[in-house]
């Protein structure tokens, strides 16, 4: 892919609506497998593959583009808020970056309690998860606490995840 990505910026000599204008082509085409009524297994199994791989490169260049902006910031930034937020003005462009994860670490904070052997629960808020045991169910469904019925209106709701079409000897 890299020679390919290499063609593509020295075809288009840096201009980005250009590149845009090759991208949107190529994309085009490999959507046309899917369209309509669709196309030949084969070929929807080759095209997904190819869109998974461009879907890899486009990623890992966003992933390389935010790293860099962001070190932007991070060098010359202004801080704006208490929380953290950081702007900076480069070339007519405001970059901005805000916290995701303020305050403090529950489970950092756990920890830090336990290990001075005291109780986190009576410096913390606790939630209670709980989690499905198919023997308890068993005994559940023993007593009549719950009906069959009542379990399978309990059941996940169908949903599936596509695994990528695989090229298999016939």
């Amino acid at each position: 892919m890299a020679k390919e990505e290499k063609s593509l910026a020295v075809s288009t000599g840096g201009d980005l609506a250009q590149a845009r204008k090759i991208l949107n082509a190529a994309f085009a085409e490999l959507a046309l497998p899917f369209g309509g009524k669709g196309g030949k297994p084969s070929v929807m199994a080759e095209a997904y593959q190819q869109l998974l791989e461009v879907d890899k490169v486009v990623s890992d260049t966003i992933d390389i583009a935010k790293a860099k902006m962001k070190t932007l910031v991070e060098n010359k930034g202004e801080v704006t808020t208490e929380k953290g937020s950081m702007e900076r003005v480069i070339g007519g462009y405001l970059y901005a970056m805000r916290p995701t994860r303020t305050g403090t670490d529950p489970k950092k904070l756990e920890a830090k309690l336990r290990a001075k052997d005291k109780d986190p629960a009576l410096y913390m808020d606790s939630t209670i998860t709980y989690k499905v045991n198919e023997q308890k169910l068993g005994v559940a469904l023993a007593k009549k606490v719950l009906s069959e019925e009542e379990l399978k209106e309990c059941e996940y709701d169908k949903s599936y995840a596509l695994q990528p079409p695989k090229k298999v000897e016939e």
